[in-house]
């Protein structure tokens, strides 16, 4: 049975009817950021509105937010917290969460009982996950673990620098694609779901939530990409299940830039012009709106579809579907042994995603036997990852910490889309990325 509690079924006047016609609206702010530094992002929110009141809370475990400021939200803004039950915010219009994805209120009351719309901000972290992602593979194709050795050794060995991959012409997969994916521009295959599932929007399907905050974009040299998300970069261990469609748009876009070929896969064909636009969040200046960027589009949701997929002598694999059961393991031996088959140069992995995504005994394997050329990787499984975990020590492997989406202006971008979002759901314009309950993203 659903519950009845939330507004999202009144209009905001009627609203403020019921609240009293002179009370204001309430954008209620419940993050992790010291309020000292979301005032810019706060001060351009007031700006906007002048019919509004912001409260802000930075939440941590022991905070406390005042029942009466909940019953008065009309907006809630939120990383992972919620309040107990949907009761709790009778007039709120919609719930805007600062992570990618809101698979970590999945089991949530609000989200199982309400009808309370939920918004992720997938997109928002798509410039500096495309920037991962590149910088990743430039490390890797330029030698440079190597070379930052002999510095640090303090030997001068042109040597080492000889064998080095430029990017032009080299096919970047992108499995998933989104505004990161599209950001990025390489030859990118890009994908939206995953072996068996219908996934439109490859959004926010991660299993379960790791204590902290949304992240996600898995990357691979010849690409297979998740997307992940981290609001700045105070909670590295947090994650939340997100959208990745807005991501990998960035990824194709800066990849582009280096003349690369980009290559999409989704769930769904893409067949129209109208189908290969990008419906989320956009950061101004960045990603493929409209779906220019690659060369090929690959479409399924069965096992051999991806496989047909991963036959394409992919140099870069971005991972950048959900984490669902269907998804689990995706990429095991049969697709890392495709890989090899498929591409005599090799085929790097970036992995955005989550974890669990990837099988990581047979990555560890594949890495060992050569069978990839190696692996970046922002997500592990477990996180964090055990010191005595054999995927530290494996062959060409870079791996961080689960902060690919942190940012300086994390904070700002995620008060650019709330204040997009309140001007539209004043004018009864569909809100963005908000979430189909049913398909859990």
């Amino acid at each position: 049975m659903v519950a009845t509690g939330g507004g999202a079924d009144l209009p905001s006047k009627e609203r403020k009817e019921v609240n009293g016609s002179k009370q204001k609206e309430l954008v209620l702010c419940a993050l992790p950021w010291p309020q000292e530094g979301a005032q810019r992002a706060i001060k351009a929110l007031k700006d906007t509105f002048d019919d509004v009141d912001v409260e802000y809370f930075q939440r941590t475990d022991n905070t406390e937010i005042p029942a009466d400021l909940l019953t008065r939200a009309s907006y809630l803004a939120t990383l992972f917290w919620l309040p107990s039950q949907p009761s709790d915010l009778p007039n709120t219009q919609f719930i805007q969460f600062f992570s990618a994805g809101t698979n970590h209120v999945a089991q949530h009351p609000i989200y199982t009982e309400s009808k309370i719309p939920l918004c992720s901000a997938n997109g928002v972290h798509g410039p500096q996950i495309a920037e991962w992602v590149i910088m990743m593979d430039l490390v890797h194709s330029h030698n440079y673990t190597k070379l930052y050795g002999l510095q640090q050794k303090r030997e001068w060995k042109p040597s080492a620098g000889m064998n080095v991959s430029d990017r032009v012409g080299k096919r970047v997969g992108i499995l998933g694609y989104g505004s990161i994916g599209r950001q990025g521009k390489y030859r990118l295959f890009l994908q939206n779901s995953s072996i068996g599932l219908d996934v439109t929007n490859v959004s926010q399907c991660q299993n379960g939530r790791i204590p902290g905050l949304p992240v996600e974009v898995a990357c691979k040299y010849s690409a297979l990409y998740t997307i992940r998300h981290q609001p700045l970069s105070m909670h590295p261990r947090s994650y939340t299940a997100y959208d990745p469609r807005g991501e990998l748009n960035a990824v194709a876009r800066v990849a582009k830039a280096m003349a690369m070929d980009i290559i999409a896969y989704t769930a769904s064909p893409r067949k129209t012009p109208e189908s290969k636009h990008d419906n989320g969040y956009i950061v101004p200046g960045t990603g493929d709106p409209k779906g220019e960027l690659p060369s090929e589009w690959y479409s399924g949701t069965t096992r051999e579809d991806v496989h047909e997929f991963l036959k394409q002598e992919i140099d870069l694999l971005v991972i950048a579907v959900p984490l669902t059961e269907k998804t689990r393991h995706v990429l095991s031996t049969p697709e890392f042994e495709l890989l090899h088959k498929s591409n005599p140069r090799g085929t790097y992995v970036a992995n955005i995603a989550r974890g669990p995504i990837i099988d990581q005994k047979a990555l560890v394997d594949a890495l060992e036997k050569g069978l990839i050329k190696g692996a970046a990787l922002d997500v592990t499984d477990p996180e964090p990852l055990p010191a005595d975990d054999p995927l530290w020590t494996a062959p060409n492997v870079l791996i961080t910490p689960h902060i690919s989406g942190s940012s300086d202006v994390y904070a700002d971008r995620g008060f650019q889309l709330l204040i997009e979002q309140i001007k539209r759901k004043r004018s009864g314009k569909k809100l963005i990325n908000e979430v189909n309950r049913e398909r859990g993203y």
